[in-house]
């Protein structure tokens, strides 16, 4: 049901009707919610009492207490519309000048508020302003007065960090409307940036493509593989890709790449039939892996599994055990991250062999090894586990993996799909004080330069 906005403060409808609610009970709506969650919750104590204690027909009861269950969970969204809509509403009423006529959705949602500080584009000038994110709208007004400043849909926004040089703690987040003005928020508590960045993540997810976890796109598209991650692979294992000097190493103009990335999270696609950049198409799929929320080769746990690769990386044991080794760390990753794996890997080792990419395996783990085996949270970021001895140790790793790539993803085995989980990794094995990387067969020839 969609409610006008204008009527919504001039008549006061629904606020008229929860007056009248509680005036008609003699009770606020809250109490009326709280009393009846406590009963349900009460008679949903005393069934299971019964089904634990007694010998009586258990069916009837589980009925009963599924139904109860079911009833719960109405009453408990019942609440919490109220209450949302009941906030939204009052948050409209003290924005000043606001454009009239404006419709309020029975569903919208307010995500987070608070004051930050904004540059509009073509302005030079940063100023604090209050910004209320729903769940499908952002509203900019000034902190004191809330005047209103600006408005935009979230459907098809889209935000990325700044490429900013900012003071320290300090982070720029860029938001793109689809139909407004770019502008840039700055945020510089480490809460504020963890609180924004998610918040923003919550709104744009349904749209994007980037920054989104590997099991919401295959939900959303109803596949085995992201679409756009198997047309890249497509495209870079053609005749004239794979005969590209310098493939993956040479990394496309930023601004031309966070262009296509921007079609890619407003539902549009790049048109590889007739696209000849090659390093364009090498760079997306370089930048999808590292906005993944957990990095290819960690998966959700990817504290734990980085724990383990980093203990593997730092043995000094023979080949056909360190293959096996990976396979047990393999295997516990979820299936659709395997899948994911044992694709890239392949096509990195068919890289590897083309000698006119001048990109061996040694060079390939340089540009990837960031990309798949680096934890993304903060901890990390002052953790011992990034000193250069380890991230070293784990570029030789994914070196190893890339190279042997044919017998740890053969093409006829019983590895076709995720492999059964085998038996972990001794929790008796820790990283050695300093790590004795494996071996390159053979130095780089080139260094990648850094990522966009």
């Amino acid at each position: 049901m969609m409610t006008n906005y204008q009527e919504c403060l001039q008549k006061k409808r629904f606020k008229d009707v929860i007056e009248k609610a509680e005036a008609s009970i003699g009770m606020s709506m809250s109490s009326v919610y709280a009393t009846i969650l406590y009963r349900i919750d009460d008679y949903t104590s005393c069934i299971q009492a019964l089904l634990n204690n007694t010998d009586l027909e258990r069916t009837a009861l589980e009925e009963i207490s599924s139904r109860l269950q079911r009833f719960l969970r109405e009453i408990v969204e019942l609440r919490d519309r109220q209450e949302n809509y009941e906030k939204t509403c009052s948050i409209y009423n003290k924005i000043q000048n606001f454009p009239p006529g404006h419709v309020i959705p029975s569903n919208r949602k307010i995500i987070r508020d608070g004051v930050v500080i904004t540059k509009l584009e073509k302005t030079s000038s940063k100023q604090p302003l209050h910004l209320f994110l729903f769940n499908d709208v952002c509203i900019f007004a000034t902190p004191k007065h809330l005047q209103f400043v600006v408005s935009f849909s979230t459907e098809k926004m889209v935000y990325e960090p700044a490429d900013e040089f900012l003071a320290e703690n300090e982070m720029a987040i860029n938001i793109i409307p689809q139909n407004a003005p770019k502008l840039v928020v700055y945020v510089s508590q480490s809460e504020d940036k963890a609180g924004w960045m998610s918040c923003f993540d919550q709104v744009t997810e349904p749209f994007r493509v980037f920054r989104v976890p590997i099991h919401v796109l295959l939900e959303r598209e109803k596949r085995k593989v992201p679409s756009m991650f198997q047309e890249w692979i497509d495209f870079l294992s053609q005749d004239q890709a794979l005969s590209e000097e310098g493939l993956f190493r040479i990394s496309a103009p930023r601004l031309k790449l966070l262009q296509v990335v921007l079609m890619y999270d407003t539902g549009q696609k790049l048109d590889l039939t007739n696209e000849t950049d090659i390093h364009l198409v090498s760079s997306l799929l370089k930048y999808w892996l590292k906005s993944l929320p957990y990095p290819l080769l960690l998966g959700p746990d990817n504290q734990e599994r980085y724990n383990e690769w980093v203990a593997l990386a730092t043995m000094e044991i023979e080949a056909d055990d360190m293959q096996m080794r990976i396979l047990q760390i393999l295997s516990s990753l979820p299936s659709e991250y395997f899948k994911l794996v044992k694709k890239l890997v392949r096509f990195l080792f068919k890289v590897s062999e083309e000698k006119n990419t001048r990109m061996t395996s040694s060079n390939l783990a340089i540009v990837f090894s960031p990309l798949l085996l680096h934890r993304r949270d903060d901890e990390f970021q002052t953790s011992v586990f990034r000193s250069a001895a380890i991230l070293e140790s784990l570029k030789s790793l994914l070196f190893f993996i890339i190279h042997h790539s044919p017998s740890i993803f053969p093409r006829k085995s019983m590895l076709s799909s995720a492999p059964t989980p085998v038996t972990p990794l001794s929790q008796g094995h820790h990283p050695h004080p300093l790590p004795h990387p494996l071996p390159h067969p053979h130095p780089p020839h080139h260094h990648p330069h850094p990522l966009p």
